[in-house]
Protein backbone atom coordinates (compact mmCIF):
# COMPACT_ATOMS: atom_id res chain seq x y z
CA UNK A 1 0.00 0.00 0.00
CA UNK A 2 2.94 2.33 0.65
CA UNK A 3 3.90 2.00 -3.01
CA UNK A 4 0.94 4.19 -3.92
CA UNK A 5 2.00 7.10 -1.67
CA UNK A 6 3.61 9.15 -4.50
CA UNK A 7 0.40 8.72 -6.49
CA UNK A 8 -1.70 9.79 -3.50
CA UNK A 9 0.59 12.80 -3.05
CA UNK A 10 0.20 13.71 -6.71
CA UNK A 11 -3.57 13.46 -6.46
CA UNK A 12 -3.62 15.62 -3.33
CA UNK A 13 -1.33 18.22 -4.91
CA UNK A 14 -2.81 18.05 -8.42
CA UNK A 15 -4.31 21.59 -8.44
CA UNK A 16 -0.92 23.11 -7.56
CA UNK A 17 0.94 20.87 -10.02
CA UNK A 18 -1.53 21.83 -12.75
CA UNK A 19 -0.97 25.52 -11.99
CA UNK A 20 2.80 24.96 -12.19
CA UNK A 21 2.45 23.21 -15.55
CA UNK A 22 0.36 26.12 -16.85
CA UNK A 23 2.95 28.63 -15.64
CA UNK A 24 0.77 30.33 -13.00
CA UNK A 25 2.86 29.13 -10.07
CA UNK A 26 6.61 28.48 -9.60
CA UNK A 27 7.69 24.85 -10.02
CA UNK A 28 9.64 24.74 -6.75
CA UNK A 29 6.49 25.77 -4.86
CA UNK A 30 4.56 22.96 -6.56
CA UNK A 31 7.29 20.48 -5.56
CA UNK A 32 7.11 21.59 -1.94
CA UNK A 33 3.32 21.20 -1.95
CA UNK A 34 3.70 17.75 -3.55
CA UNK A 35 6.23 16.67 -0.89
CA UNK A 36 3.91 17.88 1.89
CA UNK A 37 1.05 16.01 0.25
CA UNK A 38 3.23 12.87 0.12
CA UNK A 39 3.96 13.20 3.84
CA UNK A 40 0.24 13.55 4.54
CA UNK A 41 -0.47 10.52 2.35
CA UNK A 42 2.21 8.48 4.16
CA UNK A 43 0.67 9.44 7.50
CA UNK A 44 -2.77 8.51 6.25
CA UNK A 45 -1.62 5.15 4.89
CA UNK A 46 0.21 4.38 8.13
CA UNK A 47 -2.77 5.39 10.25
CA UNK A 48 -5.11 3.30 8.08
CA UNK A 49 -2.88 0.23 8.40
CA UNK A 50 -2.67 0.66 12.18
CA UNK A 51 -6.42 1.06 12.54
CA UNK A 52 -7.36 -1.86 10.27
CA UNK A 53 -4.79 -4.40 11.55
CA UNK A 54 -6.56 -7.02 13.69
CA UNK A 55 -5.44 -7.49 17.27
CA UNK A 56 -3.11 -10.42 17.87
CA UNK A 57 -4.75 -13.54 19.25
CA UNK A 58 -3.72 -14.46 22.78
CA UNK A 59 -1.39 -17.41 23.05
CA UNK A 60 -3.14 -20.52 24.34
CA UNK A 61 -0.99 -23.19 25.93
CA UNK A 62 -2.40 -26.69 26.37
CA UNK A 63 -2.54 -28.03 29.91
CA UNK A 64 -0.01 -30.83 30.30
CA UNK A 65 -1.42 -34.23 31.19
CA UNK A 66 0.25 -35.54 34.33
CA UNK A 67 -1.13 -39.08 34.04
CA UNK A 68 -2.75 -39.14 37.51
CA UNK A 69 -6.29 -38.30 36.47
CA UNK A 70 -8.45 -41.08 35.09
CA UNK A 71 -10.07 -40.54 31.72
CA UNK A 72 -13.74 -39.61 31.79
CA UNK A 73 -16.09 -42.40 30.83
CA UNK A 74 -19.75 -42.60 29.94
CA UNK A 75 -22.16 -44.82 31.82
CA UNK A 76 -22.51 -47.28 28.91
CA UNK A 77 -18.76 -47.76 28.36
CA UNK A 78 -17.36 -51.12 29.36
Amino acid sequence: MMGFVPLYGLVLASPVVLQALQGHRPVHEALVVWLVAMLLAMGGVRLWSVVTTPAPAPAVRPTPYDGRAEPRRRRDDA
